[in-house]
């Protein structure tokens, strides 16, 4: 019997993700930002799994609540920025009657705004969250920037070119977990062991988007639905051999509920794949 494929545990993550969000909301209106800009994405926070990774982590490692709420508020700022500066290309419903120079300006300063206040924020907490934050600072520009080359040529699917595309997205996700273990003085193999489970998920999570973006190719391009079902196929292969990586990754990580809640992460993610 495999122990830790479990059912979904029930624990105070959902509380501590809605204080993320009431910190987040005190930062935003203190700040000299249009709020008619950030709505949608306001109304749309604790989607990502990135903030719960980091408090799963800090969890684990015995973090103070206060400076993992806030680290994990600092990451859903970085989130929102990286959302903002994509409105150039996909403007926001709220901005589609200002003046298109005038908007673009308005996207590009309040996006480079938010980083700079996540780094700000950083600073006032430790040298070790402003490291932290730096490079997933670095991880997004360079994820949207391979990305964005990718889109623009034939894709390739082997499994040397999906690392190669989704490594730098991947890598959030350990980054995460790296800091939420950090920041709670954890050992240096619980680290790496929440390090390793986060880019390994990461990974398969990069993949299972690859997929989906591949079977609505197929459907709009009847061409391509072969070669599209052979990609899936292969795809879905190499998202439960990262689920497997990550699950082993867990067993060094001491029995908890954070630990179970990381173990239902993987085993729903793998889910859609078996």
């Amino acid at each position: 019997m495999n122990t830790m494929h479990l059912q979904q545990p029930t624990d105070s993550y959902q509380r501590k993700l809605i204080a993320v969000r009431q910190d987040l909301k005190e930062i935003l209106q203190e700040s000299i930002l249009s709020l008619d800009l950030l709505m949608d994405d306001f109304l749309h926070l604790n989607e990502e799994t990135f903030p719960l990774l980091l408090l799963l982590s800090s969890d684990i490692s015995k973090a103070s609540s206060k400076t993992e709420i806030r680290a994990a508020t600092i990451i859903e700022i970085l989130l929102m920025a990286t959302r903002v500066h994509r409105k150039i290309s996909d403007p926001s419903p709220t901005l589609q009657q200002t003046d298109p120079l005038r908007k673009d300006q308005m996207i590009i300063l309040t996006g480079d705004y938010l980083y700079a206040k996540a780094l700000s924020l950083a600073a006032q907490e430790s040298v070790l969250l402003v490291k932290g934050i730096s490079e997933m600072i670095q991880s997004l520009v360079i994820a949207g920037v391979v990305l964005q080359n990718q889109s623009d040529q034939e894709e390739a699917d082997d499994h040397h070119n999906l690392v190669n595309t989704y490594y730098h997205a991947a890598n959030l996700s350990s980054i995460c977990c790296r800091l939420g273990a950090q920041i709670g003085s954890a050992s240096p193999e619980l680290i790496r062991s929440l390090s390793s489970y986060g880019f390994s998920f990461g990974m398969a999570t990069q993949i299972k988007m690859h997929i989906a973006s591949r079977q609505g190719q197929a459907v709009s391009k009847s061409s391509m639905a072969d070669r599209s079902v052979r990609i899936v196929t292969y795809s879905s292969s190499l998202i439960k051999q990262y689920i497997h990586k990550a699950k082993r990754y867990l067993t060094a990580v001491p029995p908890c509920q954070a630990r179970d809640r990381l173990a239902y992460m993987a085993d729903h993610l793998l889910a859609g794949t078996e």
